[in-house]
């Protein structure tokens, strides 16, 4: 199996009124069937072309995401797919934004335009979706439940490293620091005013500062309305336009002590911009992610 040269784009996670929010672009390459099933494939690799080929096609294409689908032997209502992700410099373990993507893709194809709900097979586990309200889709992922809020002394100590990388802007009040294996995460005061949406940064001084864990910023505005920066120390992309993936981790934190379902709006205020819509109930081990998709149209990469 060869990687085909045609693939599509989209922009994940767009306001669908706000001209100024254009949101977070991925390609989707559909490869050919395979006729392995869901039930019994013991490794979604074994249905993909060799990474190397993956890669390369992903460096071509040269968005922040590239994702590919595999239709696998299904019934034809319930359809199965094996999904991985990469970008420019290697394979993601998931992408909230190319799933979007790609799933939109699915839902958009004559072939099945009529199927309600689809699984995607990956690396990181089943993702289930659906066709949402108001022209977007669902789909789940796993909730990130491991950050720790750090002690007064952690806090302060985080803050000063990461106010080192600040080029432009100044820090509002922090109400409170958490850190888990992946994120750092400086929550703001609801009542700040100053915000963090124009705080400029010098990536490489953040980097050395606070790699290898992305940092996110984030602040409660209330009434289950949240604001967000996701902001990468790996070097290969500045700053995340709209991800729905490190919305796995804020959503069950800003939702930690409230029962029942949560429906929870966030605005990312990178750049780019994006909006995203979540469902969740603390405790429970997935995040229902929901998000409009502009379809930018199809492309092609040349050799």
């Amino acid at each position: 199996m060869t990687v085909p040269s045609s693939y599509h784009v989209y922009n994940a996670f767009p306001s669908p009124t706000d001209d100024r929010f254009k949101g977070n672009p991925a390609a989707v390459i559909v490869l050919p069937d395979s006729d392995q099933t869901g039930e019994v494939l013991d490794d979604v690799l074994d249905v993909f072309p060799p990474a190397s080929e993956l890669q390369a096609t992903a460096v071509k294409i040269n968005l922040p995401m590239t994702a590919y689908i595999v239709p696998l032997a299904s019934p034809a209502q319930s359809p199965k797919f094996a999904l991985r992700w990469f970008n420019i410099a290697h394979e993601a373990p998931a992408c909230g934004h190319a799933t979007n993507a790609s799933v939109t893709h699915i839902f958009n194809s004559e072939r099945w335009k009529d199927v309600p709900q689809i699984e995607l097979l990956s690396r990181n586990g089943v993702i289930i979706a659906r066709r949402g309200d108001e022209g977007r889709v669902t789909f789940r992922f796993p909730a990130h439940l491991g950050l720790v809020e750090q002690n007064k002394q952690e806090a302060e100590e985080i803050v000063g490293k990461f106010a080192k990388a600040i080029t432009k802007g100044s820090l509002g009040h922090v109400e409170r620091v958490l850190r888990s294996d992946v994120f750092t995460v400086i929550q703001f005061s609801k009542d700040d005013k100053i915000g963090f949406e124009d705080l400029q940064l010098d990536l490489q001084e953040l980097s050395k500062q606070l790699s290898p864990r992305s940092v996110l910023l984030t602040q409660d505005l209330g009434d289950n309305e949240i604001t967000a920066r996701a902001i990468s120390t790996a070097g290969f992309i500045a700053e995340d336009a709209a991800t729905g993936s490190a919305h796995c981790a804020l959503v069950p934190l800003h939702t930690r002590g409230k029962t029942g379902k949560q429906a929870v709006r966030s605005q990312q205020l990178s750049e780019r911009g994006g909006l995203l819509f979540f469902e969740y109930t603390p405790g429970e081990p997935y995040v229902y992610i929901q998000g409009h998709t502009e379809d930018v149209g199809p492309r092609e990469w040349s050799a």
